[in-house]
């Protein structure tokens, strides 16, 4: 898949995404994969329907991180520039064992993805600060060596499920989870209870209780 970033100088680095040079109103970042990496270009525009002096300028790098606010946990500094419009093209491939490790059994997570812009003269300044939601599909390469699904139906009314008789050779080294709601069904999220995971099966407490039947718990066990 390929992206662009349209990121306003105008706006504050935290609304600062926009839907494009001719349309210069915020949005939401794109939803990312874990370790599966976007082609990408980004853009600096000026908020009038044009393109910024500064965008994709002779001399000028760019440094995209995501992580937690204070700390960037992958970083790409690989850009080049590109013309018509004047911009950089890289990658964006969220990856690594530190960025993995935050996912602690959920399906997904949200992150701060931050875009720094230095010029010629060496003077840097952030242009982007937003919330971006990173989906779990695979793990480092080395860490996983089997992998096992499965599904069970939550009962009306419960606030938490829990997974038995699985008869594990080992203890799963991840537990990833996701609730699918019926039609008409309520935003509910599960999470695992870490104490609970045994080579027998696991809990999950879910954020609400299930208003009606249909739900479904899916979930995910890695092992090595």
């Amino acid at each position: 898949m390929s992206l662009a970033l349209y990121i306003s100088e105008v706006l504050n680095p935290s609304r600062a995404l926009v839907f494009s040079a001719e349309n210069p109103v915020p949005i939401n970042a794109p939803e990312l994969t874990f370790s599966d990496g976007d082609a990408a270009n980004i853009y600096l525009v000026d908020g009038s329907g044009g393109y910024s002096a500064a965008s994709g300028a002779t001399g000028s790098t760019v440094t995209v991180s995501i992580g937690l606010l204070n700390a960037a946990l992958w970083t790409n500094a690989n850009w080049t520039l590109v013309q018509t419009p004047n911009g950089w093209a890289g990658e964006l491939n969220p990856s690594g064992d530190a960025l993995f490790a935050l996912f602690q059994g959920r399906s997904q997570m949200t992150l701060t993805l931050q875009v720094k812009i230095t010029d010629a003269q060496g003077k840097s300044r952030t242009y982007l600060t937003v919330p971006v939601t990173i989906i779990q599909s695979m793990a480092p390469a080395g860490v996983i060596s089997s992998i096992r699904d499965g599904e069970m139906a939550i009962t009306n009314g419960s606030d938490s499920v829990t997974v038995t008789g699985l008869a594990l050779a080992s203890v799963p080294r991840r537990v990833l989870v996701n609730i699918q709601k019926p039609d008409g069904g309520s935003n509910i999220f599960g999470t695992v209870l870490e104490s609970s995971i045994t080579t027998d099966g696991f809990t999950v407490d879910l954020s609400g209780a299930a208003d009606m039947d249909g739900y479904k718990l899916e979930y995910q066990l890695t092992f090595g």
